[in-house]
């Protein structure tokens, strides 16, 4: 569907990604509209967008009445939401959204498939289209499928949040018997690297295209800042084939983790939004911010052209957002 207004809403702009996202649509003649939960002095992009709203938590009831008023007030033709837990909010309530907005994520069933990671699993592992790391809820967890250390993980977490590692049957036991293990899921753990990969799938046009990329250093909540980005023919067939299963709709991330012994990798969850080094594949030569809006108005995705291997490195700057003329005690 085509949308008049040029005016793209991009929510948790204080995330990594926004800075990407926020340039790319604003040089492409787009009008952005941000928001972020915390005030506008303390996000160095609130001040890059043409205009900054902030807005309550994605936990609070009020957060989509918020949303729901500016998306009005700024006559908002397109949202991209950069977090999970918005995701699932605005999942939940597409039909708060009049026909002259476009909610710019994948499909109701996709998003709810991808941010369960048992549903993800039990789905991708019938499939025998890639490798799958068993996973297991507290009711179904077998101590004879499965060996130790264990990890375990919220069902419906993100950016690394809440993992635990057990490394015995007795640790693992001990909380099963809890009420938050009713919320997690379970996995032998696998010692290796982690490998991003940035995706588009373009179902209307039948083009899906990715770049993938070791993470070589990485923050504790899953952010890489260094990496190496590669080609690779046949990781590509198979990521291809993980988002037509998934029936994935515009850009998200997939996390696979290779194995430092035997070098095979296991799929352990899609993320359906921009992954935290969008950059980094943008960088490489492939405008995955444009690109994904283009699958949402019907407009038909660039093609991805070759790209060299290439080590990246993130660095951080400081800006300083307001200044306060405050005279000291004895300037008075």
């Amino acid at each position: 569907m085509k949308h008049k207004s040029k005016i793209v809403l991009v929510t948790a702009i204080g995330s990594l990604s926004g800075d990407i996202v926020i340039k790319n649509l604003i040089n492409c003649g787009y009008k952005v509209i941000g928001c972020d939960t915390h005030p506008k002095s303390w996000i160095a992009d609130a001040y890059n967008v043409n205009k900054f709203y902030q807005v309550p938590s994605s936990y609070e009831k009020n957060y989509l009445e918020v949303i729901i008023d500016i998306v009005q007030k700024e006559n908002v033709g397109y949202i991209i939401p950069l977090t999970d837990p918005e995701i699932d909010v605005l999942n939940m309530n597409r039909t708060c959204f009049n026909e002259h907005v476009c909610l710019c994520i994948s499909g109701e069933n996709t998003i709810e498939l991808c941010r369960n990671k048992l549903k993800s699993y039990n789905y991708l592992s019938s499939q025998n289209i890639c490798s799958t790391i068993i996973t297991f809820n507290k009711s179904s967890i077998n101590f004879d499928e499965i060996s130790f250390p264990v990890i375990g993980k919220p069902i419906r977490g993100r950016s690394s949040e809440g993992i635990m590692i057990f490394g015995s049957k007795e640790l693992l036991y001990e909380f099963l018997i809890t009420e938050k293990a009713d919320n997690f899921v379970f996995q032998p753990f696998i010692d290796g690297k982690i490998i991003t990969v940035d995706i588009i799938r373009d179902a209307e046009y039948n083009k899906c295209y990715t770049i993938p990329r070791r993470e070589l250093i990485r923050t504790k909540n899953g952010a890489g800042t260094s990496v190496y980005v590669f080609y690779d023919k046949s990781f590509d067939t198979v990521c291809v084939k993980i988002a037509d299963a998934l029936k994935v709709d515009g850009c998200v991330n997939f996390e696979f983790i290779e194995d430092n012994k035997t070098g095979e990798r296991f799929f352990m969850e899609c993320n359906p939004r921009f992954s935290a080094g969008v950059k980094f594949s943008c960088l490489a030569g492939y405008d995955f911010i444009i690109n994904h809006l283009n699958c949402f108005i019907g407009k038909q995705i660039d093609e991805l052209g070759t790209y060299d291997n290439m080590y990246i490195a993130r660095k951080y700057e400081e800006h300083i957002t307001e200044k306060q003329n405050i005279r000291s005690n004895n300037q008075l």
